[in-house]
């Protein structure tokens, strides 16, 4: 609701600098969020990695496929993968590259 209304300002009211100049903070605070959250996640792939002796995208690979069997750490896993794609495109999203 809130960034209609900013959104609705900017339309009447041409540029506002110190608005603008708070949100480019704003996006980069939660820029710096999500680049910390992604080394995390990554490091955390790595460990899986490391563990299974596989990269991450033939693990998923073979996974989806139906190659490996259930387990615990495979399913943990994915869920990492997915979540460290997720912030991939929601990084992507706020830099303006979607």
């Amino acid at each position: 609701m809130k960034i209609k209304n900013i959104e609705k300002y900017f339309t009447a009211h041409a540029k506002d600098e110190i608005i603008e100049s708070a949100i480019s903070k704003l996006i980069e605070l939660k820029l710096n969020q999500i680049d910390q959250e992604i080394a995390e996640l990554k490091n955390d792939l790595i460990k899986f990695e490391d563990k299974y002796h596989l990269k991450t995208e033939q693990f998923v690979t073979k996974f989806q496929a139906g190659e490996l069997e259930d387990n615990l750490d495979f399913t943990d896993l994915i869920g990492l993968y997915k979540m460290y794609q997720n912030r991939l495109n929601d990084k992507s999203l706020l830099s303006g590259r979607i």
